[in-house]
């Protein structure tokens, strides 16, 4: 059975990897731990990603083949939007869909990707997954890729690429969220300068070097 929603339920949760078993209902979950809206992060680099003891963190273990990390991508997608429509959950998509959430109480996906590594170079892909109700992009995770500079490896491109760059413009442009998680100080300075909406730090921490 679902969980009553409660009035009081406004908490969002920004960064959000949900691993709960199948046959479970998240819309349930949510509802039960006070949640309203919850940015599912897709993890398109998940496949090429372990733990490594020496270097105690996550890193990429192998490289990708042409079409893989997209591939990841579409899988997971798929999984999401069946989870969406079979618990009914409402998709954060617009500005005007959020507010008919905080209206009607409806718990809902931000549907998002943590990396843009992905969109393989190709700046259309990320106008079809706009179309496809994405609306938050974390443009860097564990793999260095296409788009900038990570902050768990040496830099190749001192902060974004150019290509890097040119999605944070497009995502300004069709209003997709821009998430600098994951990005070298150097990339976050430039996000901060090329946006001109504003952006957000979904997760990470504080250091004093």
């Amino acid at each position: 059975p679902l969980a009553p929603v409660p009035e009081t339920l406004t908490l969002p949760d920004m960064a959000s990897h949900v691993w709960i078993k199948q046959g479970e209902n998240m819309r349930w979950f949510m509802a039960a731990y006070g949640m309203l809206a919850v940015a599912e992060k897709i993890n398109p680099d998940s496949c090429f990603v372990r733990w490594s003891r020496e270097r105690r963190s996550l890193g990429a273990f192998r490289e990708a083949k042409p079409g893989e990390v997209r591939r990841s991508f579409e899988v997971q997608l798929e999984r999401t939007m069946r989870r969406v429509k079979a618990q009914d959950l409402a998709l954060a998509d617009s500005v005007e869909a959020l507010d008919r959430i905080l209206k009607e109480r409806t718990p809902a996906i931000v549907l998002s990707s943590e990396g843009g590594d992905f969109l393989e170079g190709d700046i259309g892909y990320l106008r079809q997954m706009r179309a496809r109700g994405l609306a938050h992009l974390q443009l860097l995770h564990y793999r260095l890729a296409e788009l900038g500079d990570i902050s768990t490896e040496d830099p190749k491109y001192g902060g974004l690429s150019d290509f890097g760059r040119e999605v944070v413009r497009e995502c300004n442009r069709l209003g997709i969220l821009v998430d600098c998680a994951h990005g070298t100080s150097a990339g976050i300075d430039q996000m901060l300068e090329i946006s001109t909406r504003p952006i957000i730090h979904s997760h990470g921490y504080v250091s004093a070097n």
